[in-house]
């Protein structure tokens, strides 16, 4: 179950209530905007042009395996961004077809949205896109996709208060870092509204953690208190921490010039074919950030950095995120903060840096 499905012992999120439909409304997860539905359905739309029958799992679970096998026999070829994609949602929608009062929902409790299927208390959710898409990276049998549907489908009809049994996370060292698994950050930032104190980065399969989440925090967590790269416990290299500030102060006069938020982008570094200008990825920003760290991944670059707008925990206001790393290193995470612009009674007041850049940990190499 841990090389299976690790996201599935991921808590959607921490306490919460009822609507009257029966569905929780649950911090950290909230209902798909018609935008998002709509990009999903222009996902399934995708998959069905493959002229698979989308609803059995062992015909998607070769496609991928095809699909997969045909690209990385081509070396250099791009990784088809829109079929993973497509692929991830068609999964979703197996485990969805299986588990009564499941739904797609927008994981919010991580450093951005995710994409989720959660379960009717929403406590619990899988996350087929980035799975899916770890997957892509390291390949997987044919049977996969069905052994996938039949374990989440499992956890997520589990009764609440039952726990499914954690599997055995074991002791890593900086040399086992995976390039597409996220870290688990006790403090990480949000890319929509404050999260449990169990938000995970989006991109992939995350490290397991408890079935059953903790009770929420009393306040949102303190930001780390690391005052410079070297007090890391895997301090990057110059380079790393060149590319991320450099990065950062891009996205900051970004936030500054608009306002507020835009599309996140990223910059790679190390590869002479490969401009150093930014790559934005316009859209949906959860669907946008996993392309940007998938694109990053695909460059055969020596370093990259991937930038994205969002929130600090609730006291600290809006900020501008970079992550970068070099390649097989574990990733340095900084954020600053901004005020964003606003208007009123007459009055505009532009936006603002506030303070200095913060250092919020590591995580997961980006490729």
């Amino acid at each position: 179950m841990t090389d299976l499905l690790p996201t599935l012992s991921v808590p959607a999120s921490g306490a919460h209530s009822s609507t009257p439909a029966g569905h929780a409304i649950v911090p950290g997860v909230r209902p798909l905007t018609a935008a998002e539905v709509g990009h999903l359905d222009r996902a399934r739309a995708h998959l069905r042009a493959s002229g698979v029958d989308l609803t059995d799992p062992a015909a998607v679970g070769a496609l991928l395996h095809a699909t997969r096998t045909h690209w990385a026999a081509e070396p250099g070829a791009p990784v088809p961004h829109s079929m993973v994609m497509a692929l991830g949602v068609g999964v979703g929608d197996l485990v969805v077809a299986r588990v009564p009062d499941s739904r797609w929902a927008l994981r919010t409790a991580g450093a951005a949205p995710t994409p989720a299927v959660v379960s009717l208390s929403g406590e619990d959710a899988a996350l087929p896109l980035a799975d899916v898409a770890t997957r892509w990276r390291t390949g997987s049998t044919p049977t996969w996709v069905a052994e996938y549907v039949a374990a989440a489908a499992a956890h997520l009809a589990a009764p609440t208060g039952h726990g499914v049994p954690t599997p055995r996370v074991p002791t890593r060292t900086a040399d086992d870092f995976r390039a597409d698994e996220p870290a688990t950050l006790s403090a990480r930032a949000t890319a929509a509204q404050p999260a449990s104190a169990t938000a995970v980065l989006p991109a992939v399969e995350a490290t397991a953690a408890a079935a059953t989440p903790p009770p929420p925090p009393a306040a949102p967590p303190a930001l780390p208190a690391y005052r410079a790269p070297a007090d890391l416990p895997h301090p990057p290299s110059a380079a790393a921490q060149d590319i991320a500030l450099g990065v950062l102060e891009q996205a900051l006069e970004v936030a500054l010039a608009q306002g507020g938020a835009a599309a996140p982008f990223a910059v790679v570094d190390g590869r002479p074919a490969q401009s150093h200008q930014p790559h934005r990825f316009e859209g949906d920003p959860a669907l946008a950030l996993q392309e940007a760290r998938a694109w990053v991944r695909s460059t055969g670059a020596a370093r990259a950095a991937v930038a994205w707008f969002g929130q600090l925990p609730e006291q600290e206001g809006d900020a501008v995120f970079v992550e970068a790393s070099d390649t097989g290193a574990p990733s340095l995470v900084i954020a600053h903060r901004y005020s964003a612009a606003s208007r009123g009674e007459g009055r505009t007041r532009p936006a603002l840096p506030v303070g200095d850049p913060l250092i919020l940990g590591q995580g997961e190499p980006l490729l």
